[in-house]
């Protein structure tokens, strides 16, 4: 007797897991892109796979943006996205509002990133023309230090030092 009364409780609570799941099912349906291709390929009567290959690709991309843009939390950060994202086919296909209204990016930060053609390369080019300008300066302040003007060679053997195989004496500097 107290062997079917268990077998009978835990039926009820599997049937009313399997109740809850089904009712979480009801209220939220997910949109993912599988299915967001399927429901409108059902919509439309779309049965060709390469079309539907194409949606579900636009689909997955749009779904992997949003999900990007959901966990960037600065808003300098956020003003680097929309301007990868936003750009020349995007504008000549009318399609900037389009995005903003979907909730990728806000319209103000693609209009301001069609200004910089590609952001990346821009700093790249900007990394590159800053960071020769950097080893000039880098090299006149080496040479002024150890100019005889700022700094004193320390006399003695024991004061040199060997740096890749090539032996430097030790200065000081003449201010301190």
């Amino acid at each position: 007797m107290k062997d079917e009364i268990f077998r009978l409780r835990r039926k009820v609570q599997a049937l009313e897991k399997a109740r809850y799941r089904q009712k979480a099912k009801i209220k939220s349906p997910q949109r993912t892109p599988k299915s967001s291709m399927q429901r409108l390929c059902k919509k439309y009567k779309i049965i060709s796979s390469p079309v539907k290959r194409r949606l579900f690709e636009s689909f997955a991309l749009e779904a992997e943006l949003r999900d990007s843009c959901t966990n960037i939390k600065s808003f300098k950060e956020k003003q680097i996205m929309a301007r990868l994202v936003s750009g020349r086919v995007l504008k000549h296909y009318r399609l900037l509002r389009s995005c903003s209204l979907r909730g990728l990016f806000s319209l103000r930060h693609m209009r301001n990133g069609r200004k910089d053609r590609d952001v990346v390369t821009s700093r790249l080019e900007y990394r590159r023309k800053t960071s020769g300008k950097r080893e000039s300066v880098r090299r006149e302040i080496r040479a002024f230090f150890l100019g005889d003007e700022a700094s004193t060679e320390c006399p003695g053997i024991k004061q040199g030092k060997t740096y890749n195989g090539e032996q430097k004496q030790r200065r000081y500097l003449n201010g301190t």
